[in-house]
Order: C-alpha cells, then sequence, then structure tokens
C-alpha cells in the first residue's frame, strides 16, 4: 500500500521525458561513484520509450508531483524491474517499496513467480534494502569489457 497522499500508477511515452529527468536526479549521487559509470546517467525520453516498449513503467505521484519510477520487462519466466528511481527528497517514506510493491503485482498478473533485478556489488546499502524486502544473491556477473565480477542479480520467488 503506498504512503498517504502518494499514487502508484502505470506510466506512458508521455511520461519518459519527466521520467528521465526523475531518474537522472535520483542517480546523481553514483556519478563518478560506480565503475562502469551508471547507464542511467544517459537514460533520455527515446530510450525509455524504447524500454516501454518492452515491459511496463510504474510512476509514484505525491501532490501532483512525480517522486518514483520504476520499469519492468518480462525475462522467460521472472519480471526484471530496473531504474528504481526515487526522489532524493522523498527517500524514506516507503516509496521505493511502494513501487516495488507495484512490480511484484505486475508480475503476478502475468503469472510470473520471481522477480530479478541487477544490484552494484558496491552498492551495498541497496543491496541490503533487497534482502530485507527477500530478494536473495543468485549470482554475480560482469559488465561488458569486465574480467571481474560488477554487480550482483537478485531474484525474488513470490508465493
Amino acid at each position: 500500500m503506498p504512503p498517504a497522499g502518494v499514487v502508484i500508477a502505470r506510466a506512458s511515452a508521455a511520461d519518459c521525458a519527466a521520467l528521465a529527468a526523475l531518474i537522472h536526479l535520483a542517480f546523481a549521487a553514483y556519478r563518478g561513484e560506480l565503475v562502469p559509470d551508471s547507464g542511467a546517467h544517459a537514460e533520455t525520453a527515446e530510450s525509455l520509450a524504447t524500454a516501454l516498449e518492452k515491459g511496463a513503467a510504474f510512476r509514484a505521484l505525491s501532490g501532483g508531483h512525480l517522486m518514483g519510477c520504476v520499469f519492468t520487462e518480462r525475462r522467460a519466466d521472472r519480471l526484471y524491474f530496473g531504474r528504481l528511481a526515487v526522489a532524493p527528497e522523498a527517500r524514506g517514506r516507503g516509496i521505493g517499496s511502494a513501487l516495488l510493491a507495484a512490480v511484484e503485482s505486475e508480475a503476478r498478473a502475468l503469472g510470473l513467480p520471481r522477480l530479478e533485478l541487477g544490484v552494484r556489488l558496491v552498492l551495498h546499502d541497496n543491496i541490503r534494502l533487497f534482502q530485507r524486502a527477500g530478494f536473495v544473491i543468485t549470482r554475480q556477473e560482469s559488465h561488458p569489457g569486465f574480467a571481474v565480477p560488477t554487480y550482483h542479480v537478485m531474484e525474488k520467488l513470490l508465493e
């Protein structure tokens, strides 16, 4: 259930410019901190509209203001999600959890038994956040051009 005053709704292509701006803002703290740099910084309205063609996106609104978003993509027997972003001033209010609940509902509606995401190895707080939400690390992967792992793949089995 979303926090009081927050509405979670499906996003459309018309939302993509605002979603790109939100993602840039939400991921700004990671600029120059991750190797390789986060692809979130390169997102555009066009790239997000293309992502929408492969899946769905949800947005969190509070008082008419965009506070968060997440993108999903069906992959075989699971629903992958990424670009989970919450505006810095809205963090700690349950918006990320509400967006994650929307992702879980989407997976169930699609008849998919699990969720999956990638989390950088160095983002320990994010890893713990997803572990508290029921995710487990299933494997490590490397970004193209890297010989060592750069991120965890985490999944959650849905009941």
